[in-house]
């Protein structure tokens, strides 16, 4: 029993260590810019020098690409699909401390030192569209560099109905020969994430749907990857970033159809274990293949939930909902 006793003692101990460890890596001020941002946002509204302090630009062997946010002196994160097509760690650039994606003389620049791809993220389907960035060296803030606030809690509902802010340097033309924005723009989203909401059903428990508050503004290529904000107890805090959104047959984007981000509490304890060193795997593996099928006799009709990972694939053209094929579940 005194075995029992001290073991549980040194679980304790070490359990403690790593909380707060955890805790230490985020120990620093964040989510108050020292310009106000404007009270009131008009869509696709310039935004004020300083007004967003975490915003970064992602270059890819100096082509604009992504947007991120600074949530810790060594770490970005972003999108997944904007650093996954370039294995690469030295073609990155990352600049930030000003409104313009345009390295001036305001701007400051890192490199990466590693990228971290979820282990579970899936090109194909857009699921766990998020990366983080561990930079080359600690960024040193200041009035014009600061990190936003990660929420407190995994709660996903927390900003249901709310209204939200996102930046970017995303195309304002929308059009598939447009440039990205030179000026950081800025508009305030709702998050719409009722499924009767047209375009809405397509979302995912780790989305987040927005529609923009007045129906005529939302995310366009380039903003990939940046901050979706919101106010709260006199701070900014990352509930988000852009992950995905409609476009037409030229490649132009919809705003007045809704945008999907990823959810940033959904992914809380994957960002703080990178953070902390750890680097977790993929759970493709975990728990897979058991049936309860042993033999099989031919063209059989197998039992109700012999086959698990059977998937059916429907149409929902008109909502008929037609059967097309089948496909198997390897992951969650």
């Amino acid at each position: 029993m005194k075995f029992f006793n001290l073991a549980f003692f040194f679980i304790l101990i070490q359990t403690f260590f790593i909380v707060n460890k955890i805790t230490a890596q985020f120990n620093f001020d964040c989510g108050v810019p020292d310009v106000k941002s404007q009270t009131k946002i008009v869509n696709g509204q310039v935004a004020l020098d300083n007004a967003w302090p975490w915003m970064v630009a992602i270059f890819s062997f100096y082509y604009f690409i992504c947007g991120g946010s600074i949530i810790a002196p060594d770490l970005i994160i972003t999108a997944a699909h904007c650093v996954r097509d370039n294995p690469d760690i030295y073609g990155y650039t990352f600049i930030y401390g000003t409104n313009n994606y345009l390295f001036d003389y305001q701007s400051e620049f890192n490199t990466a030192s590693k990228i971290y791809i979820h282990p579970d993220y899936f090109s194909t389907v857009i699921y766990n569209d998020v990366a983080l960035i561990r930079l080359t060296e600690k960024i040193k803030f200041s009035k014009k560099v600061k990190p936003i606030c990660l929420p407190k809690t995994g709660k996903l509902d927390e900003i249901e109905k709310k209204e939200v802010v996102a930046t970017g340097w995303g195309k304002t033309d929308g059009g598939l020969f447009g440039f990205p924005s030179e000026a950081l723009l800025q508009t305030s989203l709702i998050i719409k994430n009722n499924k009767s909401k047209e375009g809405c059903e397509y979302r995912r428990y780790n989305n987040y749907c927005t529609e923009g508050a007045s129906d005529d503004s939302g995310t366009c290529q380039g903003d990939s990857g940046g901050p979706l904000q919101y106010f709260k107890n006199g701070k900014w805090y990352l509930y988000g970033f852009t992950s995905f959104g409609y476009g037409n047959e030229e490649n132009s984007c919809m705003t007045t159809m809704p945008s999907f981000f990823s959810t940033v509490p959904f992914y809380l304890n994957w960002i703080k274990s990178v953070a902390t060193g750890k680097s977790p795997q993929s759970s493709v593996k975990k728990n897979c293949g058991i049936t309860t099928q042993k033999k099989i006799v031919a063209g059989t009709v197998s039992k109700n939930n012999t086959w698990p990972w059977i998937v059916q694939i429907r149409s929902s053209k008109n909502y008929n909902f037609n059967f097309l094929l089948s496909g198997t579940l390897i992951s969650n």
